[in-house]
């Protein structure tokens, strides 16, 4: 079944790549700095802002990857069900970003994204394992897939707004025994901010997001900055992410920091018939290495370490704003891993 999954993803991707290459798109969720160059009609026209700095990350059009996180535990933190021991979790990713319109006075792009991440125990003799952790071992996989836009709009040389919003169906759903759409979560950011200069640029605002497993309404602060010797620079979007780049050259960098992930995923029939909630969000501290390949087509690598932020069990499907403070039906102390990934990436011109 899973296959079918992959044929699906891989048509869509070939129908969309040979149009895909015309402009730019956006990357995964919330990265709002990567953005296609616009360019003004002519030297009358109004001058607007750009959305990108010089020797910024390439922007990715189609990503396929790959994730390894090695040897850990998951032991529940109350009861006298045991924990289990896994020798490995793996994600195999797919993303895809296209343009719906592209003009100096705004860029419009539309995004999507596939992944399932699953679990290999080690071998136990116990007979007594928590359900979430006999349901992993029995291959049960988490998957997301989402959709998104985001919508840049510069209001002048240097003041310029961010927007997204994205839908996300999380959980252990399959093409056979698909979920509710009611268990369909969505997030939205919104940004105001200034670019003094052509390596420098900052904003403001507000997200409505699951990364930290539940929902959470925080401030973001975006910052991209590019120093004069086009070799350092930043690329931040908190608390989402922060990264310190090096640029070796145009197209070949680093980036050392870190990426908080996460979401809410729907477990039905996990506790009888009662639907559960797992709220899991993990703090993933890494390098990230980026090189052409040929032509417009790079492989990134990174490798680090996997801190786990929030691993817990709800027994509904409900937003915990609307549960107070209603205590989880499990928490989770899952061990830190280390953990590697690479993806093959068509990136814009």
């Amino acid at each position: 079944m899973n296959n079918n999954i992959y044929l699906l993803c891989a048509f869509l991707l070939m129908a969309t790549t040979s149009w895909a290459q015309v402009t730019d798109s956006i990357p995964e969720e919330e990265d709002f700095s990567q953005y296609a160059e616009m360019q003004l009609i002519d030297n009358t026209a109004t001058a607007y802002c750009t959305q990108k700095v010089p020797g910024q990350s390439p922007s990715r059009l189609i990503s396929i990857g790959y994730e390894y996180q090695h040897s850990f535990d998951i032991k529940p933190e109350t009861g006298t069900a045991q924990g289990l021991s896994y020798s490995r979790a793996s994600t195999p990713r797919i993303e895809v970003n296209v343009p719906i319109f592209s003009k100096y006075t705004g860029i419009l792009n539309a995004g999507g994204y596939y992944f399932e991440t699953g679990y290999t125990e080690n071998a136990h003799n116990s007979l007594d394992i928590e359900p979430l952790n006999a349901a992993l071992a029995a291959g049960t996989k988490l998957r997301s897939l989402a959709l998104n836009l985001t919508y840049f709009k510069p209001l002048s040389n240097k003041v310029f707004l961010l927007a997204q919003a994205q839908g996300e169906y999380n959980g252990s759903w399959t093409l056979n025994d698909l979920s509710p759409l009611s268990v369909a979560r969505y997030s939205a950011t919104a940004i105001y901010g200034r670019k003094p200069h052509d390596r420098r640029m900052w904003g403001l605002g507000v997200t409505r997001t699951y990364r930290g497993g539940e929902l959470l309404y925080v401030p973001v602060f975006l910052y991209n900055y590019t120093h004069s010797s086009m070799r350092w620079g930043a690329e931040v979007l908190l608390p989402a992410r922060a990264d310190v780049r090096y640029n070796f050259s145009v197209q070949n960098m680093v980036r050392l920091g870190y990426e908080l992930e996460g979401s809410s995923y729907h477990l039905p029939g996990l506790y009888g018939n009662s639907d559960a909630t797992l709220r899991r969000s993990e703090i993933k501290l890494r390098a990230l290495w980026d090189v052409p390949i040929k032509g417009f087509y790079r492989v990134q690598a990174g490798a680090g370490v996997r801190v786990m932020y929030r691993y817990a069990l709800d027994d509904r499907y409900i937003d915990r704003l609307t549960q107070g403070d209603a205590p989880y039906l499990q928490t989770f102390n899952v061990g830190a891993a280390p953990f590697a990934q690479i993806s093959i990436n068509l990136v814009s011109p």
